[in-house]
């Protein structure tokens, strides 16, 4: 649904970040003053500092270079932000992650947060002004890209007929033939797909998958058009679906609920916008995390052998996968069907 937008976004913000380098601020030496003493041995500002730095510092780095650069490209296009845009992105943010808590209960959500995450006031702070940010930067980029067609489709996914299904993945007819062999003899279809189904993760559960309807995304269409033609009860004949072969049996079918669409379709809009946004910012994003690592130079040394370490890490990571898919397809002369989980 959201995919063509979502290209239209991911290209049109590419051209924001081309010209936001990191403003060079003059560097200037602390004094190592006195911050407390303990009977005749004083303790100095450094004693404190370098160990904080050492434990905390990159991190906090990070997000003062990500709120610093997401501000710059905001400022590049025009762009500011007010308490009020902090504000709502706050309690945005806390609405996703409790849905259904009263803003009243949102200072002891940050708080659990927090103590959950190891984060302090000031870099949640930083991390929601971030948000606010790259908010202003996207909307603009996403004006008119949900229609009305898109609330029509996604109001039929929420409110419209859902059925819910089991399903047994296989490699080829004549897996499929066994699986058949297996039925006949009166083994339930819960018990042959965790046997002999391909798709382990829903093999695991019996072969059963969420509820959905015929507009659900990420489902193969012939997947769909055949579960929707069988009976309660019914098992499908096999059904080919992205290079793999599928029995379907039907567990149920619900009727769509009494919504009228006209009474429901400003909420069903906002919660699609709201969805577009939230990927408009993580693409903004981690732009910008690849503009901060083409241009930033770290000073400190203590920070800068940190994230020459962090660097290093992923670009292992990175071998490491590349080695890793290299190996498979070298021991998979032929390419097999997937096995990945159906998407919800």
């Amino acid at each position: 649904m959201f995919k063509r937008a979502f290209v239209i976004v991911l290209a049109a913000t590419t051209s924001l970040f081309a010209a936001a380098p990191i403003q060079t601020i003059p560097a200037t030496k602390p004094t190592d003053e006195i911050v407390a003493t303990v009977g005749e041995r004083v303790i100095h500002m450094s004693q404190i500092r370098d160990p904080m730095i050492e434990a905390y510092g990159l991190a906090v780095l990070m997000n003062v270079v990500t709120l610093e650069l997401a501000k710059q490209t905001a400022e590049k296009n025009g762009l500011s932000i007010t308490d009020a845009d902090v504000q709502s992105e706050h309690d945005k943010l806390l609405a996703q992650l409790a849905p259904d808590a009263d803003k009243k209960d949102y200072d002891n959500l940050v708080q659990q947060l927090l103590d959950k995450q190891r984060l302090s006031h000031q870099e949640f702070d930083m991390m929601v002004r971030t948000r606010a940010y790259l908010r202003k930067i996207a909307q603009p980029l996403l004006a008119g890209k949900i229609t009305d067609e898109n609330v029509k489709e996604a109001f039929a996914t929420l409110y419209g007929e859902t059925v819910k299904v089991r399903h047994i993945q296989c490699t080829n007819l004549q897996e499929i033939a066994e699986v058949r062999r297996h039925l006949a003899a009166g083994e339930s279809f819960a018990q042959v797909a965790r046997l002999l189904s391909r798709n382990k993760q829903s093999g695991e559960a019996g072969g059963e998958l969420p509820a959905f309807s015929r507009q659900t995304p990420g489902l193969p269409q012939s997947f769909k058009d055949a579960a929707f033609d069988l009976k309660e009860g019914e098992i499908s004949d096999p059904v080919s679906a992205e290079s793999a072969y599928h029995l379907i049996k039907m567990e149920k079918r619900v009727a769509p609920k009494a919504v009228k669409f006209d009474d429901v379709k400003d909420i069903v809009r906002k919660e699609l916008e709201e969805r577009l946004m939230i990927q408009a910012q993580k693409s903004l994003l981690q732009q910008i995390s690849e503009q901060a690592v083409a241009v930033m130079k770290i000073e400190n040394p203590i920070l800068k052998k940190q994230y020459e370490g962090k660097l290093k890490q992923r670009d292992a990571m990175i071998r490491d996968r590349e080695q890793l898919r290299k190996q498979i397809e070298k021991s998979r002369p032929t390419p097999e069907p997937s096995t990945a989980p159906i998407e919800k």
